[in-house]
């Protein structure tokens, strides 16, 4: 896997994975990201990366609901959901996984990295399973 990181201008970046999944990210009052740390890096890719399929699994949960997919199918996605939720919170020492989305770029590094990448993990096989169930 590489990870390719730019300046675009003050205060925004631009981060591609695999030449393929780009991301814009803006950072707030112009402040810069200090590319050259690779835990901020690390940091800041699985955090990105979790709320990518964060907000997809919002949207497949609903459209789960709405098409009968059954009990067992919608706990277990919710279940991986709330367990990576939990540890995305933790690697970050936060409270409120919405408030996070924008806190931490003034935080820039999760405390436990491993833990922000299993939260990846565990919110992209939530997504799975919901796909799964409604293909």
């Amino acid at each position: 896997m590489t990870f390719n990181v730019g300046f675009l201008n003050t205060g925004l970046h631009m981060l591609s994975i695999n030449d393929a999944f780009f991301l814009n990210i803006t950072v707030g009052g112009g402040s810069a990201i200090d590319l050259s740390n690779g835990a901020q890096l690390l940091s800041l890719m699985w955090t990105l990366m979790f709320y990518s399929q964060y907000d997809k699994f919002e949207a497949l949960y609903e459209r789960a609901l709405l098409e009968d997919v059954d009990n067992e199918t919608l706990q277990l996605a919710l279940e991986k959901y709330n367990n990576a939720t939990d540890g995305m919170l933790s690697a970050w020492e936060f409270g409120d996984i919405d408030l996070l989305r924008t806190a931490f770029w003034a935080k820039k590094v999760a405390r436990v990295i491993y833990l922000a990448r299993d939260a990846y993990l565990g919110m992209r096989e939530a997504v799975n399973i919901l796909e799964a169930a409604l293909s």
